[in-house]
């Protein structure tokens, strides 16, 4: 319901347009510019134009954003099957899937197909000559055993689902490969593996590769020449020839039986290649191997580094170009030249082999985990992208039309920071890494120095060896108390006043401390050190208002508070929450008393949100999740600062609110695509969302939301607006958006910015016609008219002619929530009808103050008041910004009447054209044929100086030259700057024009004399006469 009844209300995408994790990818052998791309929490991507640009075709269809598979039909481009849920499974940054989605017009539309419950699908295999044959690889729930995994194929385009191939509850299928030359063979690799919060088991009994020659129906495990103990593999059969066969397999590393495998004898036997780590290290996240279809020796690994073997497998080079970390890669059957690789940064093309990709710069699918702000103008995100750097990126580009790479850069830290700064004054910076890294960044020099409390390597390292123990995303905060001072948690939290220079432990372990589960991170076979598994940690920190006032949650449950700044501390978590990860606590910004937190238990297969809030300081609890099912398991949670009571929730499927306190949720994207919402931020007014999978999202319109009134959702209303800046950059968003814009999530080649102007929204009630007449109009502090609009276009305006002004929007009258923005100018300049001038007829600035609008519908009228601001960088004074005002209003006058003179002489040469007609050849007349002709002479003369009649297109400036009202609009443009001063030239200018009009309106007088004088002869002679308006 909200989605319909804000609908006007969208959030933007800021970017940054940098690709996040990609884990498929795949290309159309007959078609070779187009690709398609499923990421990792973004959904399904693609380029028609070799990689160029990508656009999503997923939104609006699919209801979850994780992509573990993608594939394009070989004999039937349209058919398109997609498998949910990313197969290289992490412990932070996975989500899971909903099954599998077909299109069957190259991805215009979509069906679900069900297999809900595989959660992870690794592969899909479609039938070389039927498309309606279809196998899917599920690996199945990634935290906990399922019946829905393994090997499952339909006959029927998807409509039917059968499991040909089963092991156990523990075991799915991490690759399927299918026999290109004989489609009914095909090879699966079966993986038995298991994600708990502090490990990852790859490996065990359920583990195995198996072989089916009769279309899946029956199936032999392959196992002479193999390892016996296996972990995640992958397997892959030459086109070239179906004989040869390879195999990937993650073994024991310690007895270093893992490695690349061959089989010459279609998997009868097989023999070991080589045992080189870079095809078998960190196997959980990587094991990919891939076989050339057309050079049977040719073959590539994907790991960390992408590697290409061209004897069989006996040596290696790297695969460059992209971005590291390679989980999948499409070879043209055709052209084994052209490829798509998909990596931990998206998707590139090649059509060489390689030696030269695509950019995966022009993917907005960052996966973000923390969002901060500053209070700088504009205001600056910040939040740590994975597999990439931190980013701090501006909310908006004042200068330009659109946020672009030049908008954003690096900042402290690494991949999975928080990032923390005094956001009055974001000098230092502070950003964290994995494993407890820590690095203060000096903003202003882009220099950084680590100062992590205890400068340890944990990698590879059990944690209960370690000295302290680190969350994958460790908290760093910034104290609002005191000067120079962070927190940073590890399983304690310290405390520094000196940016880093030494730092104090101000609290006891704040986790469970439970050694059981702090013992290898991988199990069986290879061991993952990184610090993605680190556990009893803790998770959030956060101050209060009040000073020595923090509150702390540990990724096993447990929530903490000191009032006495760490001195003493207290375990005051809700007696029902259990062994949970505490990621978000909220403490209200209108009682420091009333605390909210967002907790999850999706680590151990729970997918139930947990929202709760306690109004004591902790003392007593309740949980807060009426309306959001299971599955959307909840991340965040905030309260808007000036609404007490509405909240927001950021859950693995979307955004969800409240408007009573969490008493009742809905979900409501308000354009946000579906996809895991990581953490919320209300700020200046704005809502901005960190994602896992679509980067940064801006709600530009949370004011609709804190005006809502269920009450009088029916009636007539005015909402207040957000203040606006003058700034000198535009946006998309300033303009009358179609209703087609409203229908998906807006998409565009560089981050949006957000409207320039005054953004308001008013509201119809049902019973409204379509032709019903609205008026708004603009006035400034001293109640004088800046501007009008209407439903109606403006009858004596003249313009929408090339090289002409453009009238002004219209406003809509639909029931429900109507958008409309003033772009902060006084009103357009008139033209001539079919005078081409090359300028800016818009009318000047409004100059920063108070202002009011008034709508009128009917008999019925709303006020609302708003405030322009002056863009804070520049420094002016209110007597340039007047000085500005005036001259350019001088202008714009002179301008319209030297228009509106030359139309009304127009309009008057056209009736003595007819006259001169008519009195043509007529002696009776004597030489009033002669008069008119003069007449019509001196008034095109006169014309001619005013405006170049010749000029039809842009350049025509460089081959005519100017007349006088394109020399007042170019003077015009020249002052239309967001620095406000007048200068003395453009003083000096003014005054040589209106002395160069006034002679020319003294030559119009003349002119009107004239036809004066011959109205009075026509007359006299009883022939009409010229009537000038």
């Amino acid at each position: 319901m909200w989605d319909s009844l804000f609908k006007a209300a969208r959030f933007r995408n800021i970017g940054p347009f940098r690709g996040g994790r990609s884990v498929t990818a795949t290309g159309v052998p007959n078609q070779p510019l187009v690709y398609y791309m499923g990421t990792t929490g973004g959904g399904v991507w693609k380029t028609i134009d070799a990689g160029q640009t990508w656009n999503n075709i997923s939104d609006g269809y699919f209801k979850t954003g994780s992509v573990g598979a993608v594939a394009v039909a070989p004999n039937d481009a349209n058919v398109v099957y997609v498998g949910m849920g990313e197969h290289a499974p992490r412990g932070v940054m996975t989500s899971y899937g909903d099954g599998v989605y077909k299109s069957t017009d190259a991805g215009k539309t979509w069906t679900h197909l069900g297999l809900a419950l595989t959660r992870h699908i690794s592969w899909i295999r479609i039938h070389p000559q039927n498309p309606d044959i279809v196998y899917v690889a599920a690996q199945g729930a990634l935290h906990g055993p399922n019946e829905e995994r393994g090997v499952y194929k339909s006959v029927d385009g998807g409509k039917n689902w059968k499991k040909v191939l089963y092991v156990d509850n523990n075991t799915g299928c991490a690759d399927l490969d299918l026999d290109a030359n004989n489609p009914r063979i095909l090879y699966a690799a079966m993986w038995d593996h298991r994600r708990l919060p502090w490990e990852v088991r790859s490996g065990g009994k359920g583990s195995g590769l198996y072989k089916s020659t009769d279309g899946g129906d029956t199936w032999v495990k392959m196992q002479k020449g193999l390892p016996t103990e296996m972990g995640k593999m992958s397997i892959s059969v030459s086109r070239a020839n179906s004989e040869t066969v390879y195999a990937l397999i993650e073994s024991d590393t310690e007895k270093e039986t893992g490695g690349l495998f061959v089989s010459h004898d279609a998997g009868k036997s097989w023999d070991r290649v080589s045992d080189d780590h870079r095809l078998t290290q960190r196997a959980w996240y990587y094991i990919e191997v891939f076989a050339d279809p057309q050079e049977e020796q040719t073959v590539y690994v994907l790991n960390s580094p992408g590697l290409k073997s061209t004897d069989g497998g006996k040596t290696w080079n790297y695969l460059s170009g992209t971005h590291g970390d390679y989980h999948q890669l499409w070879i043209n059957p055709n052209n084994n030249k052209n490829m798509i690789i998909a990596n931990d940064g998206g998707a590139a093309v090649t059509f060489n082999g390689g030696k030269v990709w695509s950019t995966q710069d022009n993917q907005p699918t960052a996966q973000f985990y923390r969002v901060n702000a500053d209070n700088l103008f504009p205001y600056n995100i910040y939040g740590g992208q994975q597999d990439n750097s931190s980013v701090k990126i501006q909310s908006r580009n004042p200068g330009g039309w659109s946020i672009t790479e030049r908008n954003w850069t690096y900042s402290a830290g690494g991949e999975s920071a928080f990032l923390a700064f005094n956001p009055d004054d974001p000098k230092y910076v502070v950003g964290g890494s994995y494993q407890g890294t820590i690095e203060i960044q000096d903003a202003a020099s882009g220099e950084g120095k680590y100062i992590m409390p205890a400068p340890i390597q944990y990698q590879a390292l059990q944690p209960k060896d370690m000295k302290y123990r680190f969350n994958w995303n460790a908290p760093i905060v910034w104290s609002k108390h005191e000067p120079n001072t962070f927190y940073h948690a590890g399983n304690v939290l310290f405390k520094t006043n000196d940016l880093g220079k030494s730092w104090q432990t101000i609290s006891p372990d704040l986790t469970t401390h439970d050694t059981s589960k702090m013992g290898m991170s991988g199990t069986p076979y290879t061991n993952e050190g990184a610090g993605g598994e680190n556990y009893c940690t803790i998770a959030y920190v956060t101050e209060t208002n009040v000073p020595g006032v923090i509150w702390t949650g540990s990724d096993d449950g447990v929530l903490s508070l000191t009032k006495d700044g760490g001195k003493t501390w207290a375990r005051v978590g809700p007696a029902d929450l259990g062994e949970a990860l505490i990621n978000c606590i909220e403490v209200s910004p209108h009682d420091p008393a009333t605390v909210f937190i967002a907790a999850t238990k999706y680590k151990f297969n729970d997918f139930q949100p947990l929202l709760y809030v306690t109004n004591d300081e902790g003392k007593t609890w309740r949980k807060i999740t009426n309306g959001i099912p299971y599955g959307a398991y909840t991340r965040c949670i905030r309260e808007d600062a000036e609404r007490r009571g509405l909240l927001f929730a950021g859950t693995e499927t979307g955004l969800y609110i409240s408007f009573d306190g969490g008493a009742q949720w809905q979900q409501t994207q308000l354009g946000l695509p579906i996809t895991p919402i990581t953490d919320l931020k209300v700020h200046q007014g704005d809502l901005l969302a960190a994602t896992m999978g679509r980067s940064f999202w801006v709600l530009d319109d949370l004011h609709l939301l804190r005006q809502y009134n269920a009450t009088k959702q029916n009636q007539f209303a005015l909402f207040t607006p957000e203040n606006a800046y003058r700034v000198s950059g535009g946006s998309y968003l300033d303009r009358n958006l179609p209703e087609e814009a409203y229908e998906t999530p807006w998409q565009g080649r560089t981050g949006l910015n957000p409207a320039s102007g005054i953004v308001l929204h008013y509201q119809l009630p049902d019973t409204v016609k379509s032709d019903a007449t609205l008026t708004l109009t603009i006035r400034d502090t001293k109640g004088e008219v800046v501007r009008t609009y209407s439903t109606s276009p403006d009858k004596n305006f003249v313009g929408d002619y090339p090289g002409g002004p453009s009238s002004d929007p219209l406003l809509s009258a639909k029931p429900g929530i109507n958008r409309f923005v003033w772009d902060l100018r006084y009103p357009t300049v008139n033209g001539v009808d079919g005078v081409f001038i090359e300028g800016m007829y818009e009318g000047h600035r409004a100059i920063p103050g108070q202002y009011s609008a008034v709508l009128t519908y009917g008999n019925q009228s709303a006020t609302t008041s708003f405030q322009l601001k002056a863009d804070p960088r520049i420094k002016a004074s209110e007597a340039d910004y007047l000085a500005q005002h005036q001259l350019a209003s001088k202008v714009e006058a002179s301008v319209n009447t030297i228009h509106a003179s030359i139309t009304q002489m127009r309009k008057a040469r056209k009736q003595l054209t007819q006259l001169q007609d008519q009195t043509k050849e007529q002696h009776q007349y004597g030489d009033l044929h002669q008069q008119i002709a003069s007449l019509i002479k001196d008034i095109n003369a006169w014309e001619a100086q005013l405006v170049q009649t010749k000029a039809k297109s842009n350049d025509d400036i460089i081959n005519y030259v100017n007349k006088l009202t394109a020399d007042y609009i170019f003077l015009k443009g020249e002052m239309d700057a967001n620095i406000p001063y007048v200068t003395k030239g453009q003083e000096t200018r003014y005054q040589e024009l209106e002395a160069i009009w006034q002679q020319h309106a003294n030559t119009l007088a003349s002119l009107k004399v004239r036809i004066k004088t011959l109205n009075e002869r026509c007359a006299a002679l009883q022939i009409p006469v010229v009537l000038i308006q």
